[in-house]
């Protein structure tokens, strides 16, 4: 059977077990929804950029992606950044950047139904290329025949990156524990060690009044 103090010890480790796990869940979530909403608004921006620029140019012009030239190099799309497609309501593909080969973002008809509605549609995608890829997809209205630009890009830097910052907060958080821990057992033993000083004088006078 354990004693008062090592039970008193032991709630008091659990409950800092309990507040650490909450804190670095809570931690976790806010970072990792950061990270995944900062690639939304870098997503949307390239898309409203290029939408600015279709409407610029006006109907008759050929359609074609506004992107910066690429290198003699050959591109591999485990490094690309942006992938961009736009297309038209049947689901054709008008013009695609030059990174994404002779691949094409998925257009299903669910996903052109919700665009010719105007919704803006974010998605992840687990079964195109070699990593997961987040896209968004935006309407484009004022200009025939196109329906909307696609922008992706993979998800395996965001990945990447929660995954280093969760070790980390494992790490801090262990550390941390370790240290309240001992700091909470020093504290109890004093708290312990000040009562029995108190139980032994009380003793004492006790045992001198009777022998008094």
């Amino acid at each position: 059977v354990l004693s008062f103090r090592r039970r008193l010890a032991l709630a008091h480790l659990g409950a800092i077990v309990v507040v650490m796990a909450l804190a670095a869940s809570a931690a976790y979530w806010v970072f990792s929804s950061t990270v995944h909403r900062e690639l939304d608004a870098a997503l949307l921006e390239v898309a409203q950029t290029e939408i600015g620029l279709q409407l610029a140019e006006g109907e008759g012009q050929p359609v074609v992606v506004h992107e910066v030239p690429t290198g003699p190099a050959p591109l591999s799309y485990v490094r690309i950044d942006r992938l961009v497609q736009i297309v038209d309501a049947d689901g054709h593909v008008l013009a695609r950047s030059v990174n994404l080969g002779h691949a094409r973002l998925p257009i299903p008809a669910a996903l052109r139904s919700r665009l010719m509605a105007g919704d803006t549609v974010f998605e992840t995608l687990t079964g195109f290329g070699q990593e997961p890829t987040r896209m968004v997809s935006v309407p484009i209205s004022g200009r025939s025949p196109l329906l909307a630009v696609q922008v992706a890009a993979s998800l395996d830097d965001v990945n990447r990156v929660v995954t280093v910052a969760s070790g980390l907060f494992l790490a801090l958080g262990g550390a941390l524990l370790l240290a309240v821990g001992a700091a909470g057992a020093v504290l109890t033993q004093r708290v312990f060690g000040a009562i029995d000083d108190v139980a032994n004088v009380a003793l004492t006078l006790a045992a001198f009044e009777t022998n008094a």
